[in-house]
């Protein structure tokens, strides 16, 4: 199999900043794994996890949080996951099959 980068949106089903990242990225054709906060226990834990603060503290479960390799990404703003992709491939040239 080809190797991509690795990218995981957590969404949440009613939330329109989730809607609009992941339409972002789908007329990019970029390829991501879509874990649904509502739906998904398990998705829901983690990004309890990754939305911890420095202090250990969770004041929200933010959507979308976006993870591009090991960057955690905590806005739906596309240019930032984009520009986080670039660098996550500078870094890992197996990865360029992914298409923006």
């Amino acid at each position: 199999p080809e190797a991509s980068v690795p990218i995981t949106v957590f969404a949440s089903s009613g939330c329109p900043a989730s809607n609009q990242l992941e339409k972002s990225l789908n007329e990019r054709q970029v390829l991501y794994a879509r874990a649904d906060i509502n739906a998904k226990s398990d998705a829901h834990q983690i990004l309890e996890k990754l939305g911890k603060d420095y202090l250990g503290s969770l004041a929200t479960l933010p959507t979308p949080t976006v993870v591009v390799g090991t960057k955690i990404i905590r806005e739906n703003n596309i240019e930032t996951v984009l520009r986080e992709i670039k660098i996550f491939r500078s870094r890992n040239p197996a990865s360029n099959t992914n298409p923006l």
